[in-house]
């Protein structure tokens, strides 16, 4: 869950490195917030946190601020709701995944690595423990893991096409909404899926240790 500071820090360090420059916070937050800042910042610090709890759980606070910046050189809080920040976020979000390629093995490996962390599952088989992690939803919103994993990038491009075309998750409406490259190059990213097939269906009767080796051997 996100607080009042976590917003107020993000944005802070985003401006920071844009203009190349440190921070420093205040040691006493609570007292900062109240008497430091006016009503209408306040309101708008408040407001981002609410939606970041809720509908924008799913998006990388951090590149939220940098896409204020990239459009309005003088971003700052009275901007946060300001719908083309979003626009610019899902730009820049298709842009760093558009030349996309398979990334057999090391992507796929990388985020097996990362499942089995995240199922604690170690003696299962990769078939059993990608069924666990895909059941797996976020409290708040309904939102499948795997589709916030992939939108934080904790998760390959590769990863989350091959764990939907084997029919491990199937995105809702709004799910592959929040996946603008993968939905709108369904076809092209499938096929590529299909050219190895025969790889990915050895890796799913591979354990733990298996992949583990793979990962250290390359």
């Amino acid at each position: 869950m996100y607080n009042t500071l976590n917003i107020y820090k993000a944005y802070r360090q985003v401006k920071a490195q844009q203009n190349n420059k440190g921070i420093r916070l205040p040691k006493d937050w609570e007292s900062y917030f109240k008497n430091n800042l006016n009503k209408p910042t306040q309101d708008n610090i408040q407001e981002l946190t609410d939606m970041f709890n809720t509908r924008l759980c799913h998006i990388n606070l951090y590149e939220y601020m940098a896409a204020g910046f990239d459009i309005l050189k003088g971003f700052t809080y009275k901007h946060f709701m300001d719908d083309r920040v979003m626009d610019r976020y899902i730009h820049n979000d298709k842009m760093k995944k558009r030349y996309w390629s398979f990334d057999k093995p090391p992507g796929i490996i990388k985020s097996l690595l990362y499942i089995y962390g995240c199922t604690d599952s170690y003696t299962t088989s990769i078939d059993a423990t990608l069924k666990q992690y895909c059941k797996k939803t976020n409290i708040h919103d309904a939102i499948h893991d795997a589709i916030h994993d992939y939108i934080s990038n904790k998760i390959t491009t590769s990863f989350m096409v091959w764990i939907i075309k084997d029919r491990y998750i199937t995105p809702s409406e709004l799910e592959w909404s929040m996946m603008p490259f993968i939905s709108g190059n369904k076809k092209s990213i499938f096929n590529d899926i299909n050219k190895n097939h025969e790889w990915l269906k050895k890796l799913k009767g591979m354990k733990y240790e298996e992949i583990q080796r793979k990962h250290v051997d390359r």
